[in-house]
């Protein structure tokens, strides 16, 4: 099944999108997967504050972390579709004839600006999902105590389709200027140990909330 110019990939089904993403075909890659996934890790997050917030109403604080979750959840989704049309657009940069070696060529500046284009789109999302992550140690015990596994799988979620996004950065730093490169090499390193540090404190922090429940029951 093939997407049409003015189709996202939010309009094919989950089997759809499963089937593509295990074919020969380019896109859906691991971009736009990790993007899916994370946008996923986020609805799972939202749903456990909905139902925290139907339990204690006045808790400004959860009203707050879902209203921005909302905006991230709109921007990941945008992410996914943007992240498909760039990597195309780098394809084509990729596959045209090679007239020169010259690394001012043409094809050289078209690939080098598709590659940075492409990598700007993955760094958006990561930098979305790290700040999903920075509210959730503040929202853990503050969420109902029957859905805290959620935000702990959720975030889990969040982790890995960062990771993947880090991997896909880093992939793409060979095709970049050295100056570039170097910029873009050093934020993913501080992303990913952020991300890491906050990741570790979740996981502790749940497991600790459910050994509240395990003990309550």
């Amino acid at each position: 099944m093939r997407l049409g110019k003015a189709s996202s990939i939010w309009s094919l089904t989950l089997k759809d999108f499963r089937v593509r993403a295990s074919s020969a075909e380019p896109t859906p890659g691991s971009g736009s997967v990790a993007i899916v996934a994370a946008v996923l890790g986020c609805t799972l997050i939202s749903m456990a504050l909905e139902i925290s917030v139907r339990k204690n109403k006045a808790d400004s604080r959860l009203q707050n972390a879902m209203d921005q979750l909302r905006v991230v959840i709109t921007k990941l989704t945008d992410y996914a579709d943007a992240d498909i049309m760039l990597f195309k657009k780098y394809l084509a940069a990729y596959r045209a004839p090679n007239k020169s070696r010259d690394k001012l060529s043409s094809r050289h500046l078209h690939l080098t600006e598709a590659a940075k284009s492409a990598t700007e789109i993955l760094f958006k999302a990561a930098e979305d999902i790290v700040s999903v992550i920075r509210l959730a140690p503040s929202l853990i015990d503050r969420t109902a105590l029957n859905v805290v596994s959620d935000v702990g799988a959720g975030c889990a979620i969040l982790d890995g389709a960062l990771r993947a996004l880090l991997i896909g950065i880093s992939s793409n730093l060979r095709d970049l200027r050295p100056g570039t490169a170097a910029e873009f090499k050093h934020r993913r390193t501080a992303l990913q140990r952020e991300a890491s540090a906050l990741s570790r404190s979740i996981r502790g922090q749940t497991e600790f909330r459910l050994k509240e429940d395990s003990q309550e029951n």
